[in-house]
């Protein structure tokens, strides 16, 4: 059965051919095609769950194709752009266009098909949502240092595919500490629970996420240092689920408290300090 329909737009053939086979391997089923124009009508046709767009596209760009999708198709799809993960600015004008997610060109599929998971469970932001990340984004942009070093700078964060800011990781293990603090000493022994702590972290950095493009394009390596950090899973643990938690959205131990680390440490990225983490039993499943 499959996991729901994702329209591909990709004008180099060897992508749409490496994109197509990890989408269907993971169990969704693939409309590829290397024109934007053609974006909207396709999503008439297919109805899909979520689009992939390449910004660099002949004819019309990712940018003006995902603006064609949002008048001509719909606001609630989720929209994904495929980037070289070189240019901030970019990114932000396609969150403006109607974009949910970055996927940075290169990097690991498991990764890829992670962001395609959380999507297809989430659904796309509304526009009052992007309104508002958008918003936050422009907020908390520091001064640009000159050009050169701000290029190199950025080339090198990049290209090391690892946090660049070691007080982001450190804050959201602050916050993941206090919710962990809440909870029994014996919790996360059992496999829903491990589910629960994953899902929680994950969350976290999704929040993160949102406030920040850079940490959009390198959510995996934020995600490794946050456990690394606050030690919820083992190290063998965190390998394992790191090559395979794309898949785990639909599971409720892991979706649930995936949602509920996002919500809540946004809560916290808003300003509101005096808004406590859950404690982390209450996110297991009834019956589980």
């Amino acid at each position: 059965m499959s996991r729901g329909l994702v329209l591909l737009i990709e004008d180099d053939r060897y992508q749409q051919r490496l994109y197509t086979r990890a989408l269907e391997s993971a169990g969704y089923t693939v409309v590829a095609s290397g024109a934007g124009e053609m974006a909207p009508r396709l999503c008439d046709l297919h109805g899909p769950k979520l689009v992939i767009l390449d910004i660099n596209l002949p004819g019309i760009n990712g940018i003006e194709t995902c603006k064609r999708i949002r008048q001509q198709y719909s606001n609630n799809v989720p929209v994904i752009f495929v980037t070289s993960g070189d240019k901030l600015e970019a990114m932000e004008e396609g969150m403006e266009a109607g974009g949910d997610d970055f996927i940075v060109k290169g990097g690991a599929i498991q990764g890829y098909l992670e962001r395609i998971g959380y999507w297809i469970r989430r659904r796309g932001l509304s526009p009052d949502e992007r309104k508002a990340i958008l918003q936050k984004v422009r907020s908390r942009r520091p001064t640009p240092p000159p050009p050169a070093e701000a290029a190199s700078k950025l080339t090198a964060e990049f290209s090391a595919a690892r946090p660049s800011d070691a007080s982001a990781v450190a804050q959201m293990a602050a916050f993941v500490a206090e919710a962990r603090a809440r909870t029994p000493v014996q919790f996360g022994t059992q496999p829903t629970e491990k589910l629960v702590l994953l899902g929680y972290a994950a969350g976290v950095v999704n929040a993160l996420a949102n406030a920040n493009l850079e940490v959009k394009g390198n959510i995996a390596p934020h995600l490794k240092a946050l456990l690394t950090e606050t030690r919820l899973l083992s190290p063998t643990e965190i390998e394992t689920s790191l090559g395979q938690w794309h898949t785990m959205y639909r599971i409720p131990a892991f979706g649930d408290a995936c949602k509920k680390g996002e919500e809540e440490y946004g809560r916290r990225l808003d300003g509101d300090a005096d808004s406590p983490p859950s404690p982390l039993q209450t996110l297991v499943p009834a019956g589980s």
